[in-house]
């Protein structure tokens, strides 16, 4: 990825170190919606992180009821 023309600067700095480096996380969207249909509630979580772990139980609760996802 780092050969291609980005537009980021410093992306590639750390790489030689695995607890510091950037990476690429790949996701395969099961539903989308249009941005006209965004879906929030007040106080949902949101964090500032690129990538998070969601364990926010009113988010989640949202999130399935939405996305019409059963408890796991």
């Amino acid at each position: 990825m780092l050969q291609l023309p980005l537009v980021g600067k410093g992306l590639n700095h750390d790489r030689d170190d695995e607890e510091l480096a950037e990476w690429v996380v790949g996701v395969r969207w099961i539903k989308t919606f249009d941005r006209e249909e965004a879906k929030t509630f007040s106080g949902v979580f949101a964090g500032r992180l690129v990538v998070c772990r969601l364990r926010d139980a009113k988010t989640l609760r949202y999130l399935r009821k939405k996305f019409n996802i059963a408890d796991s």
